[in-house]
């Protein structure tokens, strides 16, 4: 071997030897700078998304907001359980906001497709009103309803239950009734 060849192996040798001799402390403090990094990344994520949410979520100055739930419909009828409405059959929803007080707007009508979620969220202006749910199952056809009072406050929340009942008043519709007798 040449003289050349044996400086170049030992050159090679010193350099890995240098490139895998890591201290555990350095690995360490790596690790825990890393450590830090992350930690403060996803506590300036949350702290963002927190802002963004309140800001979406805020009530409008000297107005107050009704949270109107769905929970359920009944009805009387002869139809077996499994035929019975419930909140999927329908295809969408009318609120009808009616002021009882003075000050408050007169009608606020709101109409709403189903699928996203069986609660609303309205703004109005503070006074007394007539809420009026009516559940649609095609275009027009008016399957359900119901009613509740509703008192708005200004910059609160007022969260309000509706519960349903099937209209049966399609007097002149014509229908079948069958029944076997055993």
């Amino acid at each position: 071997m040449k003289k050349d060849d044996k400086r170049n192996c030992a050159y090679v040798a010193k350099k890995k030897e240098k490139t895998t001799n890591f201290s555990l402390q350095d690995v360490k403090s790596k690790v825990k700078k890393a450590g830090y990094l992350l930690l403060a990344t996803c506590y300036l994520l949350v702290v963002m998304a927190c802002s963004l949410d309140n800001k979406q979520n805020s009530i409008p100055a000297g107005m107050g907001r009704v949270r109107i739930n769905l929970n359920g419909v009944s009805a009387r009828t002869i139809l077996p359980a499994s035929n019975a409405l419930q909140l999927s059959d329908f295809v969408s929803y009318e609120l009808i906001f009616l002021a009882t007080t003075d000050g408050a707007d007169d009608t606020f009508t709101q109409t709403l497709a189903t699928g996203v979620s069986t609660f609303a969220e309205v703004d109005l202006v503070p006074g007394t009103y007539l809420l009026t749910v009516n559940a649609y199952k095609t275009g027009s056809l008016l399957a359900a309803r119901g009613q509740i009072e509703v008192d708005v406050s200004a910059d609160t929340d007022t969260p309000v239950s509706v519960f349903l009942r099937a209209v049966m008043d399609n007097a002149g519709s014509v229908g079948n009734f069958k029944w076997t007798i055993v």
